[in-house]
């Protein structure tokens, strides 16, 4: 990246501190709660964990319902300053803040000055960031640690660590992050092509990837183990593949986030049974056997709610259907007209920079995330962490535009 000036960094800086005082000024206003839902159980982990009572809800019995990451994140907060919500806003918070400053030096590298500072301001307003950095929930550090993998890759990829540090840092972070999200395991794929460089010969990518693989088997193996010795399976949380993915369609399938409440009690009474007749260990199995029969007796049905899932998983900006609507009709017409231009202009840079390997890397990396949670469960928050990844892509998008449409105007009204 190119170097920085002193005033250059000043800006930078104040670029962080607008993002905190955004977020801390949106937290003091809207509280987050946890000890609902999601929240809950990672509080009541963490607690647990401090209490030596090992990773478990109750206290008693060891779970795999949610992966370690957050629940130790928490702890660690809380070992530190007790279970203080406003210390874990803060961190969280500071966290986001440096995602905006990441994302401003991703999109510097990639597209410019100017593409940096709009993609600067575009991730400390953005209001979905802003939310889920202030909330107790992984959405907010994934996404840091989504930006910093990238960040990470690209100094490797410019030579300014050693071919060796950089991979092994990137797996570091990957390791932790598909800690927090499993899914974001897939992201190893890219990261690795993206460290290799312009050198593509197969010597190189298998050197790169076992550096950066070593560091997250380190972590996925004793997780896997603990597992299967506690739980007899393989399946690093209690939600595995085929569970995600039968529970997925019918979430599609029933209305997604617009269920009605008696769509949303039938589909959770028709999960139950499937953990009532089985333990622990045979709920995967059951519901494998179930999946296929999805696949085998109904391919048609099966194959339109993967692409539901799909247009799910960008459709509309986050809390334009609860949220925004109780503040002003107008909202959610405002805020979907900018989220809709925002992916817009992340698809031309996409298009008119093809040629740029690296640019490639993160459309394709935006391909391959929707395309697993399409074949997954798609809820419209799970799409959060990969925003810094289309906020650095806009801004190339937006730059290009604006050149592209300054060239005709002057062609065309001024030729001289």
């Amino acid at each position: 990246m190119p170097r920085h000036d002193g005033a250059n960094t000043r800006y930078v800086i104040l670029i962080g501190i607008a993002a905190l005082l955004v977020r801390l000024s949106f937290s003091a206003g809207v509280p987050p709660d946890w000890e609902w839902g999601d929240a809950g159980f990672y509080d009541q982990i963490a607690l647990n964990l401090l209490a030596g009572n090992g990773f478990s809800v109750d206290g008693v019995e060891p779970t795999r319902i949610r992966p370690p990451t957050y629940p130790v994140f928490l702890a660690a907060i809380y070992g530190v300053v007790g279970r203080n919500l406003n210390a874990v806003v803060f961190v969280q918070s500071l966290l986001g803040a440096i995602t905006c400053i990441l994302i401003h030096w991703i999109a510097l590298h990639l597209f410019g000055r100017r593409a940096g500072w709009v993609a600067a301001v575009i991730a400390v307003c953005y209001p979905a960031l802003i939310y889920y950095d202030t909330r107790i929930l992984r959405e907010g550090p994934t996404a840091f640690l989504i930006a910093l993998t990238f960040w990470i890759a690209l100094k490797g990829k410019r030579g300014e660590w050693t071919s060796a540090t950089a991979p092994f840092i990137t797996g570091i972070v990957l390791a932790v992050v598909s800690m927090c999200r499993i899914e974001s395991v897939v992201l190893f794929a890219p990261a690795t092509f993206l460290l290799a460089g312009n050198d593509l010969d197969l010597k190189t990518l298998v050197r790169r990837a076992g550096l950066v693989l070593v560091p997250i088997l380190l972590v996925w193996i004793p997780w896997t183990a603990r597992n299967y010795n506690t739980f007899g399976t393989l399946s690093p949380v209690t939600s595995g593949v085929a569970s995600a993915m039968w529970f997925g369609s019918r979430w599609a399938a029933s209305g997604a986030d617009d269920q009605t409440p008696e769509a949303r009690a039938a589909l959770k009474a028709e999960t139950r049974q499937v953990y009532d007749r089985t333990g622990e260990a045979g709920v995967e199995r059951a519901f494998f056997a179930l999946l296929l029969d999805d696949i085998l007796d109904r391919p048609g049905w099966w194959a339109t709610m993967v692409g539901e899932k799909a247009i799910l998983f960008w459709k509309n900006a986050n809390g334009v259907k609860r949220t925004l609507p109780k503040i002003h009709p107008i909202l959610p017409i405002a805020l979907n007209t900018y989220y809709y231009a925002l992916l817009l202009l992340a698809l031309f840079a996409a298009i008119r920079n093809r040629n740029n390997k690296t640019v490639r890397i993160f459309a394709g990396t935006i391909v391959l995330y929707t395309a697993m949670y399409a074949l997954l469960h798609v809820r419209n928050r799970y799409r959060v962490p990969l925003l810094p990844i289309v906020f650095v892509l806009t801004s190339g998008g937006a730059v290009t535009l604006f050149d592209l449409l300054k060239h005709t105007y002057q062609t065309r009204f001024n030729p001289s």
